[in-house]
């Protein structure tokens, strides 16, 4: 599975709403300069985080973004699904494990699947904490 630059950066920016959450809303201004990111790319990304309703927007002087929920309740998979769309790893797992049976591949489907499962579960609160 190949994340894009739009993926990593979405990445980015909920590691970074996460890191200052008790700040309460936090501009995008002030999120693009210290990720070193555009601030126009930054604000294509919030659009598509908050659709996906992992963000709440404030409009104003107080205005901002910040996390809808918890980090620990934000999955990876979910900020990715947000800004790459699909997450199977391969195109044919969109379409059905019916061509993979037909190609004699189903146990490496099975296995890419676990993988993917397994990432699904990692939270923006665990990249936020850093590695273990």
């Amino acid at each position: 599975m190949v994340i894009s630059t739009k993926g990593r950066y979405a990445l980015r920016l909920m590691i970074d709403l996460a890191q200052h959450c008790d700040e309460g809303y936090i501009s995008l201004k002030t999120v693009a300069q210290r990720q070193n990111v555009s601030l126009k790319y930054m604000e294509a990304i919030a659009a598509a985080l908050n659709r996906a309703s992992l963000v709440l927007s404030q409009r104003g002087k107080e205005g901002g973004y910040c996390l809808s929920r918890p980090a620990c309740d934000i999955t990876v998979a979910q900020v990715l699904h947000s800004t790459e769309g699909s997450m199977a790893a391969v195109a044919c797992l969109e379409s059905g494990r019916e061509l993979l049976r037909a190609r004699g591949a189903v146990s490496d489907a099975a296995d890419v699947e676990k993988a993917r499962r397994r990432h699904g579960q990692l939270s923006v609160e665990r990249l936020r904490a850093g590695p273990a």
